[in-house]
């Protein structure tokens, strides 16, 4: 109800209403008194509230499963409203002790959702399904379930060393950390089998594998030297089969002053 004084009022006014029923048409018309027992009204119009509608869901594969965490996936249609969707999960079919973090979603089409969840225990199997919740209510997916992976120690593949020299070589080869914090190294010595001296260390990590190299020096030229390439995780060490390579023979001829030898331009006399 809106009070105006004076004898010519023209304008507009605005009123808002609240508590309606969505999805409904409502007739309304302006009333206006004039005088105690005097009423005038508007034509009358009127207008439909908006649908709710729950948000659709789909629950889809999990992916990028490791020993520890998983990347949880699905669809979401908002159907017009501001929505917000998440994971529920846990190891027991039917009871979802965690939820994820979750992800806004809005407009008319299907979204995909994918959160990461981790801190997972190993070997492992986990249900799951996705919710979403906008202004009309909340709707859940169906279950699904994935199961974390066993850790495995790294792979690691020894290969030919490279820039031999009299004293330094570089040693090489190849490690999959296989999705665990790896470190890697060469054991070298000059007996087959028998590994006296240790490189320094490279830190590898990921699913693929990742070439490495490392320098060693302080070698004795003209010696063959045997090597394999060691790396190490939480799940264990894996050494690479062993190679060998010979650094380069020092010359230590030496001439006197009256020694010829002959060159490629010819003899030379000294």
């Amino acid at each position: 109800i809106r009070n105006y004084t004076g004898s010519t009022v023209i304008g507009t006014y605005v009123i808002g209403i609240s508590g309606l029923s969505p999805e409904t048409t409502y007739y309304y018309r302006a009333k206006v008194q004039t005088a105690p027992d005097t009423y005038n009204y508007g034509d009358e119009k009127s207008f439909k509230t908006l649908s709710t509608t729950l948000p659709s869901v789909t629950t889809g594969s999990a992916s990028n499963v490791s020993y520890n965490s998983a990347t949880l996936n699905g669809t979401v249609n908002a159907n017009g409203l501001t929505t917000t969707a998440w994971f529920q999960y846990g190891i027991i079919s039917g009871s979802y002790s965690n939820t994820s973090s979750t992800q806004s979603v809005s407009g008319s089409s299907d979204i995909t959702v994918s959160i990461g969840i981790s801190g997972l225990p190993s070997n492992t199997t986990y249900y799951y399904r996705i919710a979403a919740q906008n202004s009309a209510g909340t709707k859940y997916g169906s279950e699904l379930s994935f199961t974390t992976n066993t850790p495995s120690p790294p792979s690691a593949t020894t290969n030919s060393a490279s820039n031999v020299s009299y004293y330094t070589a570089t040693l090489n080869g190849t490690v999959n950390a296989k999705g665990l914090s790896t470190t890697a190294w060469f054991q070298y010595g000059t007996t087959s089998g028998s590994y006296g001296s240790t490189s320094s260390t490279q830190s590898v990590s990921g699913t693929s594998d990742t070439t490495m190299s490392i320098d060693i020096s302080g070698l004795s030229s003209g010696t063959t030297y045997y090597y394999r390439i060691a790396a190490q995780n939480n799940a264990g060490t894996t050494y690479g089969s062993e190679m060998s390579f010979t650094t380069t023979t020092v010359c230590t001829d030496s001439y006197e002053s009256n020694d010829s030898f002959s060159a490629a331009y010819g003899p030379i006399t000294s």
